[in-house]
């Protein structure tokens, strides 16, 4: 949207078309100078999505006439697919004048963004608790991608009622959309107890499920369809032993219809952790919500908790465990805080299942990683000979908009131990401002150790800190 003063005008033009990874990118930049004196001390300020690799350098226009206008051209190369914003500037003297942005969508591979996490007015709080909350699917969906330039959103409303009325609402938006934003509804999030009858409690994100669970209907309370839930499980308070075990029943099941599985928020309501269950006693689910809603681990004790619950997990050695970031959101304002940014062959339903699965994604509200370690990627194997090696870390984080403060890499250890066993073995401090972070790190791994990186940036304009991070990558001995 452009910003206008009585002085000067900037329009951003992009051709309206299905960019392709290693198209052109022609983009004009229109000023218009609406003053009576020649505009000569400015510059133009142009933000690019990162898979937008400038391939021209723009003919410097010395000035531009009273009452006149230019036009400059730019040429981007797309080197990845994904959904972008272009951001452009035009500045005098130290001030913004005018301002215009323009979003374009690249087929083919490359890393897209996408909200796993999102609820509707078919949720069973919306239902009963708050009618301020009923938000439609098209409303949701036309804010991911017109307004957070999301390029797929996944509905799970809380314990939907069959026949998933909201299935069809989704497919009647994939006409609308085609091929350039994905709207998925086969999925739910199970929200059991923490009602009148029961203090017991847990969310659980369920994907690929299109059949009810519990016992209830349209009509049901909110209270009811939630100890229903508890009770298809076979949840009851204080019964840890036997919770542990009805939990690993219900898991097993899920997984049978070749489902994913993983449980959110883990601190929401306790800070000793909201399910009745020895949960590292469970195995075979796909992870733990890590960071939910706004705020990331560097603000909320209870996203902190549930990072350290992943590292103790992924330590205990039962399973790879994935965190996943989830906006939670309920209305438009956030539903890409945070968002999950995955690489995928191509924007298709399958694609995104099997990263979600695999995890090889970051979680973010803004910042950008790109981490391998000897070409070894996010959620990957890197298999090495003996019982340690020297192996290259290749970093790069950027951030379109803020300033970065530090980039971290930190070493987990398999240790067959439910504790926390993990270590900073690399930060840098960034102090300049800027927003690129690029440099290979050289450091000794071994078999068991699995890495991740975080970056920390600037507040935005919700007064959040800007936080990124990786899925883990993980050291075996090659035999």
């Amino acid at each position: 949207m452009a910003a206008v003063n009585k002085n000067a005008a900037l329009k951003i033009k992009i051709p309206d078309l299905y960019f392709a990874k290693g198209d052109n990118i022609d983009i004009s930049i229109i000023i218009i100078n609406n003053s009576d004196h020649i505009l000569s001390d400015y510059k133009i300020n142009v933000r690019a999505p990162i898979f937008a690799k400038s391939i021209n350098e723009p003919v410097k226009i010395l000035s531009i006439p009273a009452r006149g206008e230019i036009l400059i051209r730019y040429i981007f190369k797309a080197a990845e697919g994904g959904r972008g914003l272009f951001r452009a500037e035009l500045i005098e003297n130290g001030t913004v004048l005018a301002s215009d942005s323009a979003a374009l969508d690249v087929s083919g591979p490359g890393y897209y963004s996408g909200s796993n996490h999102v609820h509707c007015f078919h949720d069973d709080d919306a239902r009963h608790l708050n009618p301020a909350r009923i938000i439609t699917i098209a409303q949701m969906a036309d804010s991911a991608y017109h307004e957070h330039f999301l390029s797929w959103v996944y509905f799970t409303p809380h314990n939907p009622y069959s026949p998933f009325p909201h299935l069809k609402e989704a497919d009647d938006l994939r006409e609308l959309y085609g091929e350039k934003f994905l709207v998925l509804a086969d999925g739910l999030e199970l929200s059991a107890g923490y009602t009148e009858r029961t203090m017991c409690y847990f969310h659980a994100q369920i994907f690929g499920v299109t059949e009810q669970i519990g016992e209830f209907d349209k009509n049901s309370s909110r209270d009811e369809v939630r100890d229903a839930a508890l009770d298809y499980v076979g949840i009851v308070e204080g019964e840890t032993k036997k919770n542990t075990e009805n939990f690993q029943k219900f898991i097993n099941d899920i997984n049978t219809k070749n489902a994913l599985f993983y449980f959110n928020h883990p601190y929401r309501v306790s800070e000793k952790g909201d399910i009745d269950a020895n949960i590292e006693n469970l195995c075979d689910y796909s992870g733990i919500e890590v960071w939910n809603g706004r705020k990331g681990p560097t603000e909320s004790a209870a996203n902190a908790s549930a990072f350290d619950l992943w590292d103790k997990l992924n330590a205990h050695g039962t399973g790879r465990y994935i965190g996943f970031a989830g906006s939670d959101a309920h209305t438009e304002p956030y539903i890409s805080k945070p968002f999950i940014k995955a690489f995928l062959p191509a924007l298709t339903k399958k694609n995104i299942m099997d990263a979600l699965k695999k995890g090889n994604y970051i979680g973010t509200n803004g910042p950008e990683i790109r981490f391998n370690i000897d070409g070894a990627g996010i959620s990957e194997v890197l298999k090495i000979s003996g019982d340690k090696k020297t192996v290259n870390f290749n970093i790069s984080v950027c951030d379109q908009d803020y300033g970065l403060t530090f980039v971290e890499i930190i070493r987990g250890r398999v240790s067959g131990n439910f504790i926390l066993n993990r270590r900073i073995v690399y930060k840098h401090f960034i102090t300049d401002g800027s927003n690129v972070f690029d440099t290979v790190i050289q450091l000794e791994v071994k078999p068991g150790d699995f890495y991740r990186v975080q970056a920390l940036g600037e507040k935005d304009g919700f007064g959040d800190d800007r936080f990124a991070y990786t899925n883990n990558i993980w050291i075996e001995k090659h035999c």
